[in-house]
């Protein structure tokens, strides 16, 4: 079994940490002390990425297993620690189960079990997030959030990815596109599905990929006038974009 159980999130690592306190005391645990690890070692000139230990605890379960063995009180309370790596959030915990391998005597595997399940289920709700949607828009150049969007899909030089999460923009990455043969788009609507799109935006398309993407279950809206794939998205979010239609779409494509 593993030491330790641990997720990642889209949450900013203040978010998390609030959202892990929120769902610790919606789990009937209570929160005892909260280190911003990170801050701590600032103040003695050492930086690092963001490290906040939660201390969490419930006075049954505690008592339960004191009652077997005082020494499992080295162990108390429940750690949960938030963390940032590369620029990425994560929930983690050790796993009070493997509590039991150390103290073989006390038969507390039980308890131990049942509380590990109780923080599985903090971190997950904490973690947890609105499903990601990931929108599609053809760029010029090099691509990028805030770069000029490609008015036909066909002639884009890249294509900017757009994760949305909760009403607003997460992240952005670019996919570059090779150039290619004309009617051969639908290639391209492949690789971004491929990809994870879920939406695309665009302002001009043939028919070869608008099929491709129906197939694909990827819905496509037309979008000629926000200059960015930002203001593009945004757009869309505000419900100000339309779906692409018969009379939106290249003739000749």
């Amino acid at each position: 079994m593993e030491l330790d159980y641990t997720v990642s999130t889209c949450k900013s690592n203040a978010d998390a940490v609030a959202a892990v306190i929120a769902s610790t005391e919606a789990h009937g645990f209570r929160v005892q002390f909260v280190h911003d690890v990170a801050a701590t070692l600032a103040e003695k000139g050492f930086d690092r990425e963001p490290v906040t230990i939660v201390e969490v605890c419930n006075a049954r379960y505690a008592s339960q297993v004191l009652e077997r063995d005082v020494k499992i009180g080295l162990m108390l309370p429940c750690p949960v620690m938030v963390y940032e790596r590369d620029g990425e959030v994560h929930i983690s915990t050790m796993r009070p189960s493997l509590i039991g391998s150390f103290f073989p005597e006390a038969g507390i595997g039980e308890v131990a079990t049942e509380v590990e399940g109780v923080l599985v289920d903090i971190i997950d709700e904490a973690a947890g997030q609105d499903a990601l949607l990931r929108i599609a828009v053809p760029t010029e150049g090099a691509g990028g959030s805030d770069a000029t969007r490609s008015a036909h899909f066909g002639h884009a030089a890249s294509f900017t990815l757009v994760d949305v999460a909760g009403g607003a923009i997460v992240a952005t990455s670019v996919l570059e596109i090779e150039p290619h043969d004309h009617g051969a788009c639908g290639s391209i609507a492949d690789r971004l599905a491929a990809e994870g799109a879920g939406a695309v935006i665009a302002g001009g398309m043939g028919g070869g990929p608008r099929a491709g993407f129906a197939a694909a279950g990827i819905p496509v809206y037309f979008d000629d006038a926000s200059a960015t794939p930002r203001d593009a998205v945004v757009t869309l979010l505000a419900g100000n974009a339309e779906s692409f239609r018969d009379d939106h779409q290249c003739q000749g494509h």
